[in-house]
């Protein structure tokens, strides 16, 4: 069975008589906007097909019907299909954009029946539209979604606005389908903006980056800003620029609570993303997320990034649980921060800032840094060793040495089970440097076929 995503515009045409074709005065043709949610993602990662669903009346004097989707403004073919004699509706396969509105041109042959071709001759009627959004936003709201329902189908993320849209269904799945540059927001509006309105659902960034982002002046400083009982993965923040007068900072998130943060990466390279919060005791930065809480954090890395707060950490600012069964854990992850500092006599570490609490630490590297505000071999608060007064669990700590490639061995990367393999980064301070690297980024899980590719 295909897999079809459908979307279209709502219309109806009437098919006029020219000469004497194949279809007759008075027959109709519409268009109508549904959803195909009895269709879901295939095992392989690819997404239904997207495409219209054509319904029409047919007339006994035409052979079949031919429909063609073309650009507006271009001409261009975007899909083609056959109806068959008899048939009241199909579905036109068609590569529409999905990044934002365009009108597009439908056009409908009735084909001769070979017997009847010294009498009638075909005919070919059109109908411009364009395809509304599959979230239901009214025509001309920014970012609207152009594919999926955001339940069985992710909604897809294609542009910048599409990104900021994401704020008008915070329950909802999506997949980022592009890199997405934000440099055009000359201050971002986080997504899920505070924990009263937090972002709830799942955001897969498929392998793809975000850069440019720039959020100042926020209590909540992030790509996102809460998250509660949601899921981010496959993502990276690249050259961020954050600051918060009195609350968290964080490239992926700042605050983040029974949520979970996988394969995803925070990288300053050549643009320093700095994370800076105002003296404060409860402020806090991570390269990664600011306040992880009852949260699982795996197969991370942040790396080239300048921090400053209350508690700061090149991971996290602060990892903490609730009391009960439930408590943060971080697994396979490391930091190389640029620059970590604290306020006052509060802490900073390589990994994070400080612990409350129960909470699991395993499988973790560090790069230790030439701050003078930093103990040596600093990564949890400001202690030395692999021990916590407030935490448990905690094994498996391992410095990252400068050319010793050997101690990401932790990591395996390369293996068939690893979330990792070796590449190469652009770190702050360091300059190009071998480093184990996330499998995901070399490709993208979710994949959208295209009709004329």
């Amino acid at each position: 069975m295909i897999k079809r995503f459908v979307c279209v515009a709502q219309a109806a045409a009437l098919l006029a008589l020219t000469g004497v074709p194949a279809l007759a005065q008075g027959e109709t043709l519409g268009l109508s906007l549904r959803s195909a949610t009895s269709t879901r993602a295939g095992s392989d990662g690819s997404l239904p097909q997207r495409g219209f669903e054509i319904t029409f009346t047919g007339s006994a004097r035409a052979k079949d019907y031919t429909f063609t989707l073309k650009e507006k403004d271009s001409g261009a073919a975007l899909g083609t299909v056959d109806a068959a004699k008899g048939d009241s509706g199909v579905f036109l396969p068609a590569d529409y954009d999905i990044a934002a509105p365009k009108s597009y041109l439908l056009e409908v042959t009735a084909n001769v029946d070979p017997q009847r071709a010294g009498f009638e001759r075909p005919h070919t009627v059109s109908r411009e539209f364009e395809a509304p959004f599959s979230c239901g936003c009214p025509s001309g709201t920014a970012g609207g979604f152009l594919y999926g329902d955001g339940e069985t189908v992710p909604f897809a993320v294609a542009s910048p606005q599409q990104l900021q849209h994401v704020n008008a269904h915070l329950d909802k799945k999506f997949v980022q389908m592009a890199d997405l540059d934000l440099g055009g927001y000359a201050n971002w509006t986080p997504l899920g903006g505070n924990s009263q309105d937090s972002f709830t659902g799942t955001y897969d960034g498929n392998g793809y980056t975000v850069s440019g982002l720039t959020c100042t002046g926020r209590d909540r400083s992030g790509l996102f800003g809460a998250i509660e009982g949601a899921t981010v993965q496959n993502l990276g923040v690249v050259g961020a620029n954050l600051s918060t007068p009195r609350g968290m900072a964080g490239a992926i998130a700042a605050g983040c609570y029974d949520s979970a943060l996988r394969r995803c990466f925070a990288l300053g390279g050549q643009f320093v993303a700095t994370v800076q919060t105002a003296e404060n005791p409860q402020s806090s930065a991570g390269g990664l997320v600011s306040q992880p809480m009852n949260s699982t954090v795996e197969d991370c890395y942040a790396a080239g990034i300048t921090l400053q707060a209350c508690y700061a950490g090149g991971l996290a600012g602060s990892f903490s649980s609730h009391a009960g069964p439930d408590y943060s854990t971080v697994r396979r992850c490391y930091a190389i921060p640029y620059s970590v500092k604290a306020y006052g006599t509060n802490y900073a570490g390589t990994i994070n800032g400080s612990m409350n609490d129960l909470c699991v630490i395993d499988g973790i590297g560090y790069q230790n840094i030439t701050d003078p505000s930093l103990p040596a071999l600093s990564y949890i608060r400001t202690v030395s060793g692999i021990t916590n007064s407030n935490s448990s669990a905690i094994s498996g700590i391992y410095e990252v040495a400068a050319g010793q490639q050997d101690t990401f061995s932790f990591l395996s990367p390369g293996g068939a089970a690893s979330a990792w393999e070796w590449g190469s980064a652009d770190i702050t301070g360091l300059g190009t440097v071998a480093v184990p690297v996330l499998k995901v980024f070399s490709g993208h899980p979710y994949t959208l076929s295209g009709v004329n590719a």
